[in-house]
């Protein structure tokens, strides 16, 4: 249900990781841009809802034996969804509150009672109003530097359920009505919630701890993008701190220098912001320089005939010694 809005952030929010005192990249995202991620992931929130799916229910209920099966959504009133942020879990509050759903269901009831014995079957639509979904969840950082999530808890609450039967007896229906109703009241917050975790626990945290957290630059760097803590979460927005450092990939060594505190920053008008300092430039620079990836040699090969001259160290007029005396 809240894959895409939790894939979503993630891609705003983890970028990189490795521990250092300062990250080498900043990334911020405020109120205004989850507000962009909610907006973007309602559709698939609507899709999840829809593709809902509720095992059939039975038993026994006084001199009542009975199976309901056949269980499938038929309409839905779509949810308003808010995403918050939550400084104590840190992480995030996924919001679902004033929908609706209509079910379809097929029933079969046994009542027996001394020597009364009486079975009959139909269906029933149920309809299911004031419906709301809060799910929490943390993110934090694993051990190979990539970032991680998890549920911290989802819950559900209906509120009026009422059911509309089709065939049977008003005797049986009579008795069948409040044993239906609390069946679909208690079968389907469970469904809801254990959705939402997985796609949490499962699908969320596989997609993260898949996450390639170096990229190779130039076929000789490798661009570290690892976390070098866990995201902070205020009740303004999401700070993520990356390592942003440039290695040499044939043998991997830190540079001798880290970068420099990333000054403060008050304004959060803005959906998204990002730091980016001296501190990447400056370890590409240095890993290139240290591993001779800039120095290139020029011979004459390498020019055309009428300027092979442009090589000699002693010249009256055009040539290296001129730029460059001995």
């Amino acid at each position: 249900m809240i894959r895409k809005a939790v894939f979503i952030i993630h891609v705003l929010v983890f970028t990189t990781l490795v521990i250092a005192n300062n990250p080498g990249v900043k990334i911020r995202i405020t109120k205004n841009g989850i507000d962009y991620a909610n907006a973007v992931a309602h559709a698939d929130i609507v899709k999840q809802l829809r593709s809902l799916t509720i095992p059939n229910q039975g038993g026994k209920d006084g001199h009542l034996s009975y199976d309901i099966s056949n269980i499938r959504l038929t309409d839905l009133a779509p949810p308003a969804s808010s995403i918050s942020l939550v400084p104590g879990a840190n992480g995030i509050s996924w919001a679902l509150s004033n929908f609706g759903i209509t079910i379809h269901a097929d029933w079969r009831v046994k009542y027996k009672k001394g020597i009364a014995k009486i079975s009959t079957s139909g269906s029933f639509d149920v309809s299911i109003t004031g419906m709301s979904v809060a799910e929490t969840a943390g993110f934090g950082i694993d051990g190979t530097g990539r970032p991680s999530i998890a549920s911290k808890g989802c819950s559900c609450s209906i509120g009026d359920v009422k059911v509309s039967f089709h065939g049977g007896t008003a005797f049986i229906l009579n008795l069948f009505r409040h044993t239906a109703e609390r069946k679909m009241r208690d079968a389907i917050p469970p469904k809801i919630c254990e959705a939402v975790v997985k796609v949490v626990n499962s699908d969320a945290e596989r997609s993260l701890a898949s996450m390639v957290v170096t990229v190779e630059l130039a076929k000789h760097f490798l661009v570290d993008y690892r976390l070098v803590a866990s995201p902070t979460i205020t009740a303004d927005y999401i700070e993520i701190l990356d390592k942003g450092e440039v290695f040499w990939e044939a043998a991997i060594k830190e540079a001798p220098f880290s970068p420099q505190p990333i000054p403060a920053w008050t304004d959060n008008s803005r959906m998204v912001y990002i730091w980016v300092t001296d501190y990447t430039p400056n370890t590409f620079f240095y890993q290139a320089h240290t591993n001779g990836y800039l120095k290139y040699n020029v011979t004459k090969k390498d020019l055309s005939v009428d300027r092979e001259s442009y090589l000699n160290t002693t010249c009256s007029l055009k040539c290296i010694g001129t730029i460059i005396p001995q």
